[in-house]
C-alpha cells in the first residue's frame, strides 16, 4: 500500500509540473517569470536607442506624439503592450513593465510636468497599480531598474541614460527613499546594491546603497569613469575636469579604498 500510495503522489507531482510548463509555454502569451536569485539581472531598460531581448521576445519603444509606445515583438508577430507613457525609458522582465506618465506643464531647458505617476504594468492581465505620485511641477521621473520589489528611478536629463536624484521606491508597499545622486546604472554586489552615473559626461560620484535606497554611502569624493567588479574588489577609475586620472579599488562592502596607479 505505501508504494502505490508513493506512486500516485509521484504522478500527481509530475502532472503538476507538466501543466506548469505547459500554461507557461501557451503560445501567443508573453511570459516570464523572474528569478528572485537574479534580480536586477532580470529587468532590462528600454529605451527609443536600444532594444531589449528577454526569453525570444524583443521589447522596444517608438515615439509616439509626446511621448512613447512600447513594443514586443516574437516570432515575426508585433503587438502594442503598452500605448502610451510619458517617461524616455521604461524597466520589464517581460512580465512586468514600470513607467511613468505626468502633466505637461511647460518648456524650460526641459520639459517640465506636474502629477507624475509610475504605475507597474501587468502585461498579461493588462492590468495596473500607480506606486508612486509626485503631484509638485519637476523633471519627468524615469523608472530604469527593478529587482522585482524594489523599482530605481530618476529625473530624466538631456543625457539619455543619467538620471538625477536617485530614488527607491517598494513597488509591494509604495513607499520611497530619496538617495539624491546621478546615476545610470545599478548593479548588485552581494546584498549591497552599487549606483554607477559612468555614463555623465566627466562620470559622478560612485555610492553603494541597500536595496531599498537605504544607508548610501559614497565611495569616491572624485568622480568616477569606470567600474568593475572582479573577484574580491571593486576597480573603479576616478577623474578630474582635467582629464587626470587614476584607478583605484575597494573591497566589496565598500571599504579599504586603495589606489592602484595615482593621477597621470
Amino acid at each position: 500500500m505505501k508504494a502505490i500510495r508513493k506512486s500516485k503522489v509521484t504522478y500527481a507531482i509530475l502532472f503538476l509540473v507538466a501543466l506548469g510548463l505547459f500554461l507557461a509555454e501557451k503560445p501567443g502569451t508573453v511570459t516570464y517569470a523572474a528569478s528572485k536569485k537574479n534580480g536586477l539581472k532580470n529587468y532590462k531598460t528600454i529605451t527609443v536607442e536600444k532594444s531589449q531581448k528577454i526569453k525570444g521576445t524583443v521589447y522596444s519603444m517608438e515615439k509616439n506624439g509626446d511621448g512613447y509606445t512600447v513594443i514586443a515583438a516574437k516570432n515575426g508577430d508585433q503587438k502594442t503592450i503598452l500605448s502610451y507613457c510619458d517617461s524616455p525609458a521604461v524597466t520589464t522582465n517581460g512580465k512586468y513593465v514600470y513607467y511613468a506618465t505626468g502633466e505637461f506643464q511647460m518648456m524650460s531647458n526641459y520639459p517640465i510636468y506636474s502629477n507624475v505617476k509610475i504605475y507597474q504594468y501587468n502585461i498579461n492581465t493588462q492590468k495596473q497599480k500607480k506606486i508612486m505620485q509626485r503631484k509638485d511641477a519637476g523633471l519627468m521621473m524615469v523608472p530604469f531598474a527593478s529587482d522585482g520589489t524594489y523599482v530605481y528611478a530618476g529625473n530624466a536629463t538631456q543625457y539619455g541614460s543619467v538620471y538625477g536624484n536617485l530614488t527607491v521606491i517598494n513597488a509591494k508597499k509604495k513607499t520611497k527613499v530619496t538617495v539624491g545622486c546621478d546615476v545610470s546604472k545599478v548593479q548588485k554586489v552581494k546584498n549591497k546594491v552599487l549606483v554607477l552615473a559612468t555614463d555623465a559626461p566627466h562620470g559622478a560620484a560612485l555610492y553603494m546603497i541597500n536595496p531599498n535606497g537605504k544607508k548610501a554611502k559614497k565611495l569616491s569624493e572624485e568622480n568616477v569613469v569606470k567600474v568593475k567588479v572582479k573577484g574580491k574588489y571593486i576597480y573603479f577609475t576616478e577623474a578630474t575636469l582635467s582629464l587626470q586620472s587614476r584607478k583605484c579599488r575597494c573591497d566589496l562592502n565598500g571599504k579599504n579604498k586603495k589606489v592602484l596607479k595615482d593621477w597621470k
